[in-house]
């Protein structure tokens, strides 16, 4: 048994069996690190859209106000 990486506390186990290779270990591992990189842009990258969600939220109704009339 591998940690591969701790994760919130919460450990990840990979379980190495004896029909596979350290080389098919070592690329399980690569994607699973690929995969958590690709999950932190998703959620750094949907919270940066809530910030704009929530700016454009506070400034729409001030813009409406401005430009009518």
């Amino acid at each position: 048994m591998y940690v591969v990486e701790d994760i919130n506390s919460t450990n990840l186990l990979v379980y190495l069996s004896n029909s596979v290779t350290r080389e098919e270990f070592q690329t399980v591992v690569g994607d699973i690190r690929s995969l958590q990189k690709r999950i932190r842009k998703l959620e750094a990258d949907r919270n940066e859209a809530e910030k704009s969600e929530t700016s454009r939220e506070l400034i729409e109704p001030y813009d409406s106000r401005v430009f009518c009339c």
